[in-house]
């Protein structure tokens, strides 16, 4: 390998900033020179085939060498083994000697022998030598200009093109530590410092430089109501405190420096502003970074706002048409934009998460919005309150903590999250999925959404026609559907299990309810007022009401004619069917258990329906269904309550044969078609716990 010797040198201009925020901004004294000297390293004990000897360390007495006592910093990269040599070639075959004679001319010369066989190549022959690609410093990329370190400290990443090759830092005053191409460098004090970065494979190297910088700082918090307060600050590049821009008495402000505020950040109050620049602004640091109040401001343009530690809101600006922040990655509390009656537009292309909400709401002229990198909510997405507003896209929303609530939208007619799984799996306290008030919307989809851990609401959006929820498989909680005039269709493909209870009502359009998958309701169905349904069916549901709510009632639905739930086995509180003037029979196959009552009445033609496998209930009332002739309850061994069988006045039987024990009153009247003899024959047969009153009914023979 080819030695050869090299000095570079590093300038270090370190610079302590000593600033408060009223007081000049002042530069320290120069550093001193970093020297790099590169030599031959025999082999030995630091490299057992030789290589090269890397030296640094500080000029301190300016004399542009780098001497034995000023060697802080010894590094070694080493030569690889040599090659094998190659096999001596084969000698030619000598020339034909000439007869003896006179002495003649001299003669040609002999033919040359073939050339020998070439020998291996050393380790280092054709080696393709290792190139730096890329240096990223704190997530930015080194182009030549000093990176601003906030906190003195910064994570390097370096990029090579052979990822085998070793890497070595020299200079700067910092501790350094290595994990692969990965250093995290602390500097030891404020400053400028240079560094250089030497890739190398053990037979060829690259060589690159970078710099980096402590930020200007200003302590304190701040208050900036003037052009002269505002002067003063100009060059702070870090504010350690707050920073208040309020009453501020000019139009338009600039802070060009400025690049992180560690405390909360506030731009409001200020009645004559129509803009201001922020042009470097990267980090909030604090609780709250709000722009409100500020009635002439007409637009936000934070171009390189990355990170916001807390909340960020703008609010409350009665003419702001746009805002920008489309660097914004992550907020630790909420995003809102809120309450600008003029807002246009806004831009947060690069938001992928936020620690608590996303508000956008009551912006008067919004006609649509995307946040096309938000991946994750911790809590709640708020759509509310936008008059003009037609559209939105979250494409890669994945997650929702708590609440997603979109309503009062006036002209909303499509929203699109085609990736949202889950929504309220971190709380069941609160509304879980709300969709309702949207006058314009008519048709919906979730495709993705499985789980919601509270409730479902969905109400008072008067042109909805259709909705699509094809892969939901729980609610934690409650699933309401009501109000919603020009709904056709509620169907739940994949449902299986509702934590609390069911409610289907006043959609007057509605033809039929389906849920086939559904297995467990743990509270109460209801079904009420669908002037046009004909068809409920439920037909894996085992349970309802056995946590908690009213149990199952279906009523009010004058076209129905068809009530399927045949794997129903308990119902933890009331059954009731009544009042469906289209209903002419049902049958729950596999009831077992009704811990309450049951209760059957008003259904005007209704004529028979049948309980073959229920053997206890609460109570049983039967009255006023004036097409019923007969009934079967076969396996009914005992009511834990009363006994109401009345005014059906074409009932001419039913079939109680296991009955046993009525504990209640037992009551029987009325049934002008039913003869006495049957209903007293049933009494004979039963233990009853109250009064029995037996009358107007067929007189017998």
């Amino acid at each position: 390998m080819k030695k050869f010797f090299v000095i570079f040198m590093i300038s270090v201009i370190s610079v302590i900033f000593t600033t408060g925020c009223d007081e000049e901004v002042k530069a320290g004294k120069d550093g001193k020179s970093m020297l790099t000297l590169l030599s031959d390293e025999e082999a030995g004990e630091n490299c057992a085939n030789g290589g090269i000897r890397i030296d640094t360390g500080f000029d301190s007495d300016s004399d542009g060498a780098l001497s034995e006592e000023e060697i802080n910093d010894t590094k070694f990269v080493c030569d690889g083994t040599a090659g094998t040599d190659g096999t001596e070639g084969v000698d030619g075959e000598d020339g034909v000697n000439g007869e003896d004679g006179d002495k003649g001319d001299q003669g040609d010369p002999g033919v040359d022998g073939e050339d020998g066989v070439d020998g291996e190549d050393g380790v280092c022959a054709g080696n393709v030598a290792p190139v730096i690609e890329s240096i990223v410093i704190n997530g930015e990329t080194y182009s030549g200009t000093p990176i601003i370190l906030l906190d003195n400290s910064a994570e390097v990443v370096v990029t090579v093109s052979k990822p085998e090759a070793e890497l070595i830092i020299t200079g700067g005053n910092a501790s350094i530590e290595q994990t692969a191409n990965t250093f995290k460098i602390t500097l030891g004090a404020d400053g400028s410092y240079h560094f250089g970065i030497i890739a190398s494979d053990g037979c060829q190297m690259d060589v690159e430089n970078f710099a980096v910088r402590s930020a200007v700082k200003c302590a304190g918090d701040i208050t900036i109501n003037n052009e002269t307060q505002l002067d003063a600050i100009k060059d702070c590049e870090m504010i350690e405190g707050y920073l208040t821009i309020t009453n501020y008495t000019a139009d338009t402000f600039e802070l060009e420096n400025l690049i992180y505020v560690e405390g909360d950040f506030y731009i409001n109050n200020n009645s004559t502003l129509t803009s201001f620049s922020l042009p470097n602004f990267k980090v909030s640091g604090g609780e709250y970074f709000y722009i409100n109040d500020n009635p002439e401001l007409l637009s936000v343009d934070l171009s390189e706002y990355k990170t916001a530690e807390g909340y960020f809101w703008v609010y409350e600006n009665n003419k702001i048409e746009s805002v920008s922040v489309d660097k914004l990655e992550s907020t630790g509390k909420s995003f809102g934009i809120s309450n600008n009656p003029m807002l246009k537009e806004f831009s947060a292309k690069n938001l992928k998460t936020t620690d608590a909400g996303v508000w956008i709401s009551d912006n008067g002229l919004l006609e649509s919005f995307e946040l096309p990198a938000l991946t994750s909510v911790k809590k709640s997405v708020w759509v509310y309150g936008n008059s003009e507003l037609t559209a939105f896209s979250i494409p890669e929303l994945v997650t929702i903590g708590r609440t997603l609530q979109i309503y009062n939208n006036p002209l909303l007619v499509k929203m699109k999250m085609e990736k949202l799984e889950s929504i309220a799996m971190d709380s069941a306290d609160c509304d879980g999925l709300t969709i309702y008030d949207n006058k314009a919307i008519e048709y919906f989809e979730l495709p993705a959404l499985k789980k919601v851990g509270s409730y479902i609401y969905i109400y008072q959006n008067d042109l909805l026609a259709e909705f699509s929820l094809p892969a939901l498989e729980t609610v934690g909680e409650g699933l309401q559907i009501h109000e919603s005039p020009a709904l056709t269709a509620i169907l739940f493909p994949a449902l299986k299990n509702i934590g609390f209870g069911f409610l289907a009502m006043t959609n007057f359009s509605v033809e039929t309810i389906d849920l086939p998958e559904l297995t467990r309701v743990g509270g109460g169905v209801r079904i009420e007022t669908q002037t046009k349904l004909t068809s409920f069916k439920a037909n894996k549901l085992e349970s309802i009401a056995l946590d908690q709510g009213c149990g199952f009632y279906f009523y009010d639905n004058p076209l129905a004619t068809t009530v399927e739930m045949n794997t129903l086995k308990e119902v933890g509180e009331n059954f009731y069917v009544y009042n469906n003037e289209a209903l002419t029979y049902f049958e729950m196959p596999a009831l077992e258990t009704v811990e309450n009552s049951i209760y059957i009445y008003g259904n005007i033609l209704l004529d028979s329906f049948d309980f073959p496998t229920l053997t206890i209930t609460g109570g049983l009332s039967v009255y006023g269904n004036e097409a019923l002739n007969k009934f079967k309850m076969a396996l009914l061994e005992g009511i834990k309550g009363d006994l109401l069988i009345n005014k059906n006045v074409i009932l001419t039987g039913f079939d109680f044969a296991a009955l046993a024990n009525v504990s209640g009153n037992f009551t029987i009247t009325d049934n002008v078609e039913l003869s006495t003899e049957i209903a007293q024959d049933l009494a004979d047969q039963t233990t009853i716990g109250g009064t029995t009153t037996i009358s107007g009914n067929k007189p017998t023979p």
